[in-house]
């Protein structure tokens, strides 16, 4: 099977469905923006996508405020270092905190 015969194939699919806009890059693309959003490893993605420059796999990370908001609410740590220099209590001091923020430099 050809790289061309694929793309047809998805295109005629897509089309099919109702989805004409889709074709193998679409895919591309979303498995990697949901592996990115699930937890994975950006250097993992890197590789599976077979980009030599991280910056081309970063194009995949589109971050919401929502991302923020739970990573500030359940920070995954992967820094040995700063996994040594946090507390877990300090955590809670910080996501108390954000709760009550309003998000402007007047209140917090």
């Amino acid at each position: 099977m050809t790289p061309d015969y694929l793309r047809m194939i998805i295109k005629k699919i897509a089309k099919k469905v109702g989805l004409p806009w889709i074709h193998p890059h679409s895919l591309r693309h979303y498995a990697a923006t949901n592996w990115l959003r699930a937890g994975m490893n950006i250097k993992i993605v890197q590789e599976l996508l077979g980009h030599s420059q991280l910056s081309t796999t970063e194009i995949y990370l589109h971050i919401t405020e929502e991302d923020k908001a739970k990573a500030i609410k359940n920070p995954a740590i992967e820094d040995p270092l700063l996994k040594k220099s946090m507390k877990a209590k300090n955590w809670g001091v910080l996501v108390e905190i954000t709760d009550k923020a309003s998000y402007g430099p007047a209140e917090i």
